[in-house]
């Protein structure tokens, strides 16, 4: 008996059905990576980054600066000497970090580069940037001519006219020192230079030449006697004559040039300048300046001596 065994048919495949489940395979394990993975995003350049609103007031440079790296997230470095009586206009608004820099740095001469290891630090920018930064934030006021006087003390006397013989003002009391111009009466001031020039010893001879004052006294007399404006000033000068200003303190009776740095003329009541004189002349006064020393006076001394004893 012959026995046969029978083998099952194979159905012919594909040459490419055997890769299927591989491919299949790798495909399946490259989309779990990706799902995996955190979504990728393009980096931004150095410096681009998104813009801040930011506000930072105008004022000094240094804390503005420091402010704006805080706030930024970034470092800055600069010396105090960089910095130093510099001031920034402000930021106000959306800027990168580049910008917001660009924009406190403006003027200054100054900017601001990335350093290697991160960061910015600042280097002063080139001549040519620094003048048209300066041109585009200053601006140029025209020309201004000042001129004033200086402030006129109690004990300066007024300037002469042409020919320094009588002064430009006289001192009025209560009024100070008042230009001729200015003052509510007439008045005339005789100068050093006047009484100099006419060789003039006493008070007499030096208003001999005022048409509104005549001297009454006779040559040789002890005592002045005046008329101004047709009125006495008493018997004899008994304190009528004003010193500096004041009453009774000149000499009661002769008075000389020695010591009159000028000597001044009211015409008119003189009361509400230099007080009731004591006579009450109602004519007008007469004011000797006295001359005083242009400089402190300096003494020096020196002392010496010797003790011996013997014994």
């Amino acid at each position: 008996m012959t026995h046969s065994t029978a083998h099952p048919r194979l159905s012919p495949r594909a040459p490419g059905a055997a890769l299927r489940p591989v491919a299949l395979a790798s495909l399946l394990a490259v989309a779990g990576g990706l799902l995996a993975a955190p979504p990728a995003h393009a980096q931004p350049a150095a410096g681009t980054a998104a813009a801040r609103s930011y506000q930072i007031a105008p004022g000094l440079l240094g804390p503005a600066l420091s402010a704006f790296a805080g706030q930024a997230g970034v470092t800055v470095s600069f010396t105090p000497q960089q910095t130093r009586e510099l001031r920034t206009p402000g930021l106000q608004g959306a800027f990168g970090v580049e910008q917001g820099f660009a924009q406190l740095l403006a003027g200054t001469g100054l900017r601001a580069v990335v350093r290697e290891g991160g960061g910015y630090t600042l280097q002063a920018t080139t001549g040519s940037n620094i003048s048209s930064s300066s041109a585009a934030g200053a601006q140029t006021l025209q020309e201004v001519t000042v001129t004033a006087a200086a402030p006129v003390q109690p004990d300066d006397l007024s300037p002469a006219y042409a020919g320094g013989q009588v002064a430009r003002g006289a001192r009025l009391g209560m009024l100070g020192q008042t230009d001729v111009m200015d003052a509510p009466f007439h008045i005339t001031s005789y100068t050093s230079r006047s009484l100099e020039d006419r060789q003039v010893t006493t008070l007499g001879e030096a208003l001999s030449v005022d048409p509104s004052v005549r001297s009454a006294a006779p040559s040789g007399d002890v005592a002045d006697a005046f008329f101004v404006r047709g009125f006495a000033m008493g018997d004899n000068n008994i304190g009528e004559i004003a010193f500096d200003g004041l009453y009774g303190v000149a000499p009661n009776y002769r008075l000389l040039t020695d010591y009159a740095e000028r000597v001044e003329v009211l015409k008119g009541p003189a009361a509400l300048v230099y007080g009731m004189s004591p006579n009450s002349g109602i004519g007008g006064g007469i004011n000797v300046v006295p001359k005083r020393a242009t400089q402190d006076l300096t003494r020096v001394r020196a002392d010496y001596g010797t003790r011996t004893q013997a014994g």
